[in-house]
């Protein structure tokens, strides 16, 4: 099953998540109804214009991604990490405070670009850690290689504290995560691998 000539991505449906092609059915609401324990043919009736194949297709989707995906247990590793400009002091100081090398944008060079934080990343072998999705969105639609691994913290903005404990669990979990995005939320850390280069 050739899942591509049947699933998209576009920004403006659904805010960029997976969907059926000429649909607003995103495929987790399609594989939530099956492990609901829907029936094809109920998921059929139900919506019209709805075929097998888009339903296999979302199951090849869901397939793929989790085939790449890895998820990471809570361990203990010091790790090489470049802080970005947006990173909180506190979780920066905890870090070092835990063992890790830890140099920040907002100290050693602030207001540098995008380009520039990953190109020191690379020659300096650090994990990079930051609250900015644009770097995810960076090295996949740029594909610019990635040697090292970028860890994407998506939680909301507590107490400094309550960051920095959680910046320490996914670091020392996910060590250096070289060639691989991770994104650490609440409740889990998930990653998905770094584009080889063009």
């Amino acid at each position: 099953m050739n899942w591509q000539d049947r699933i998209i991505i576009d920004p403006r449906i659904l805010v960029g998540k997976p969907v059926v092609k000429g649909t607003r059915l995103a495929v987790e609401f399609i594989v939530e109804l099956l492990a609901q324990g829907w029936t094809e043919q109920q998921i059929l009736d139900n919506y019209p214009g709805l075929t097998k194949e888009d339903i296999l297709a979302c199951l090849a989707y869901a397939s793929a991604r989790l085939q790449s995906e890895r998820v990471y247990p809570i361990g203990v590793q010091a790790v090489r990490v470049l802080a970005n400009e947006s990173f909180p002091a506190d979780a920066v100081e905890a870090l070092r405070t835990s063992g890790h090398d830890v140099t920040w944008v907002r100290t050693d060079c602030p207001g540098i670009s995008d380009q520039e934080v990953l190109r020191r990343a690379t020659a300096e072998g650090r994990v990079l850690v930051t609250f900015d999705e644009d770097f995810g969105e960076l090295a996949y639609r740029v594909r610019t290689p990635a040697p090292f691994g970028i860890i994407l913290f998506r939680l909301p903005l507590t107490s400094p504290s309550e960051l920095a404990s959680m910046a320490i669990a996914a670091v020392e979990s996910l060590g250096d995560c070289a060639g691989w995005f991770a994104v650490v939320e609440r409740d889990r850390v998930r990653a998905t691998p770094l584009p080889s280069g063009p």
